[in-house]
């Protein structure tokens, strides 16, 4: 089912171009050495970006204030496991592991790999259980997580349009490599 949820999303999102408006696209703030990264922010969406030590975190709120507003976080971290290591030169053993570790974080996950537009080897993970109902969508690039979150504040159902919304922010974003690498 999972499968043929993302492949009727990813056949929309070829057939109808852009089906989400896009007011902006933003750099994310500097997290790594060897690339920057550009995505694009959904129309109307309150956008705050957040640098810790190591990371950042891009959270675009969809809603007014006091309502069940949809999130997006698009975050980068790095990782000491993967060091250097990019999601798409993964073995099938290191996928499957990858796949257990994202699994931890819900209660009945389902997991799918593609491939965006710009090359990058993705992993989508959706809750299924009828606890809670988000996604998220992950990749590893020269060690570095790249990672977007979706779901509402409550955890109410994601619509088919969340989705495309989700998928067509990850599909915008543009690993850039800097000076040096």
């Amino acid at each position: 089912m999972m499968k043929k949820v993302l492949s009727v999303l990813v056949a929309a999102m070829l057939l109808l171009t852009a089906t989400s408006a896009f007011a902006e696209r933003i750099k994310v703030e500097e997290t790594a050495k060897y690339f920057d990264i550009e995505i694009d922010v959904p129309d109307g969406a309150q956008v705050d970006q957040f640098t810790f030590e190591g990371w950042v975190c891009v959270e675009m709120l969809i809603g007014a204030e006091g309502t069940n507003r949809l999130e997006f976080d698009f975050s980068v971290t790095p990782s000491e496991e993967y060091d250097g290591k990019s999601l798409i030169e993964y073995t099938d053993e290191e996928k499957a592991l990858l796949m257990a570790a994202v699994g931890e974080g819900f209660w009945e996950p389902e997991h799918e790999f593609f491939l965006t537009e710009l090359g990058n080897l993705v992993l989508f993970t959706r809750e299924t259980s009828e606890l809670n109902d988000y996604a998220v969508m992950q990749t590893v690039y020269k060690g570095y997580f790249v990672f977007l979150y979706c779901g509402y504040e409550d955890y109410s159902p994601l619509q088919d349009a969340d989705l495309m919304m989700m998928l067509d922010i990850m599909q915008s974003a543009e690993i850039i490599p800097v000076d040096g690498e």
